[in-house]
């Protein structure tokens, strides 16, 4: 299981805009092979700013499968124009996890 995590900053005044199009383009990852989850977070200390965090079964299925795709190509003309910078991604291995109450 790989864990992708993307720093999304956004246009200032788009967050309306961009999540209506964000959820649309959730839509086309879901399609993809090795999806197993998405979820965006907003940060509450910088407004225009996101992380979206995917879990893929393996790294080639973000960066080979979707990234070749045609949903993917979909995907860009959905959220490029609200894009302030290009989104910093990396893609992390679970080290270690304890459970809640």
């Amino acid at each position: 299981m790989i864990l992708e995590v993307a720093e999304i900053d956004i246009r200032k005044g788009q967050a309306r805009e961009f999540e209506t199009a964000m959820n649309e383009a959730l839509g086309l990852l879901a399609q993809s092979n090795g999806f197993r989850d998405a979820r965006l977070f907003r940060s509450h200390e910088v407004g225009d700013r996101y992380r979206l965090f995917v879990t893929w079964d393996r790294i080639e299925d973000h960066v080979i499968g979707w990234q070749n795709s045609e949903g993917f190509k979909r995907w860009r003309l959905l959220l490029l124009k609200h894009f302030a910078s290009i989104p910093n991604v990396e893609h992390m291995k679970l080290v270690m996890e304890r459970p809640g109450n």
